[in-house]
């Protein structure tokens, strides 16, 4: 932009013109306000399931991804052992490996940047960074979001762990519907062609048949195993110029009811240590996608099955946060933010 265009701007709005909200960046702070939220009802669902107020911050800090952390906590308040609280939060974070794998095709990320863009690596940011059409676009969106979303989660479960039953469900905020809407944006540019309404329908049925049988989270992956088999049994269509659609999605369990008290079976400092335990555990299902020789993701089939792994992840959350409920698929509000 030049010096002349920019002025001009600046002397219209009072900001420069690089200053302006892009597409990326606003997509990014709208999922994080919805996201965030519900840190809200982590941390009062934590605190009401025997966790302390530091233990509970801890665990937004350290573990930060939604999912495995309602998971950690629900397992402790139906009164299972902490090593099952840490095995169900690694099993659900297993996807984030594919997200950084997606991350490091994308992105890469080099440095201490990559440690941080491990821990950042999550439903939300990597489903932003796969929408956006430029290099620029997905580095803004993948950091913009994550940075919200990281702020607002962590600050959320603490206002939470603090008001305690004065925080209600999600659902009751209508913040459900809303994050359905916010997948689902992210999902439709890339509907272009019949491979990947395809492939849409059949991810989106896949996670909906599997949800009642398979741990949270767990659906999300097999859509991810049902792109790969694709891209490799099914021939490539004619490949068009890239455009908006190019190759470009903390993810939430079903695990909220943490309603009972758990006997944690030990002094605080022994949970301590499983809290830390399973932070270092999901890091790491984050971090080793990151860390994936370059030179493996170059190959054309590579990036044709991430493509195709877009649209099935994609698909799977829209179909998990419109019909998931704690007894298997619900038909409720929610299927109106398909609308």
């Amino acid at each position: 932009m030049s010096a002349t265009t920019d002025a001009s701007h600046r002397a219209r709005t009072g900001r420069p013109a690089h200053a302006r909200l892009t597409p990326a960046t606003r997509t990014g702070l709208s999922i994080a306000v919805a996201v965030s939220l519900y840190g809200l009802s982590f941390g009062a669902l934590s605190t009401a399931a025997g966790m302390t107020f530091w233990q509970t911050v801890a665990l937004s800090a350290l573990l930060f991804s939604g999912g495995s952390q309602f998971a950690f906590i629900g397992i402790l308040s139906g009164g299972g052992a902490p090593a099952a609280a840490l095995g169900a939060s690694t099993l659900l974070s297993a996807r984030n490996t594919l997200y950084g794998v997606q991350m490091k095709a994308l992105l890469d990320p080099r440095g201490v940047r990559r440690l941080f863009a491990a821990q950042l690596t999550i439903d939300e940011t990597a489903a932003t960074a796969m929408s956006q059409s430029t290099d620029a676009e997905r580095r803004r969106g993948f950091w913009v979001t994550g940075v919200a979303c990281y702020t607002g989660w962590n600050l959320a479960t603490a206002a939470g762990a603090l008001l305690g039953d004065v925080v209600g469900e999600p659902e009751a905020l209508g913040l459900d519907g809303a994050v359905v809407a916010a997948f689902l944006a992210l999902l439709w540019p890339r509907l272009r062609g019949a491979e990947p309404w395809a492939l849409a329908v059949v991810a989106a049925l896949v996670t909906a048949l599997t949800m009642p049988a398979l741990p949270a989270g767990a659906p999300v992956l097999l859509a991810a195993v049902v792109a790969i088999v694709w891209g490799l049994a099914a021939p490539p269509t004619r490949r068009r110029r890239p455009g908006r659609g190019s190759d470009r999605g903390p993810g939430r369990g079903s695990d909220r009811g943490a309603g009972r008290r758990c006997d944690r079976g030990g002094p605080p400092m022994t949970l301590w240590l499983w809290v830390l335990a399973a932070s270092a555990a999901v890091y790491a299902t984050k971090l080793v996608g990151h860390l994936i020789p370059g030179s493996w993701l170059r190959h054309p089939l590579v990036g044709r099955i991430s493509g195709l792994m877009t649209v099935a992840l994609l698909a799977a959350l829209v179909t998990m946060n419109s019909v998931d409920g704690d007894d298997g698929v619900v038909v409720d509000a929610r299927l109106g933010a398909l609308a």
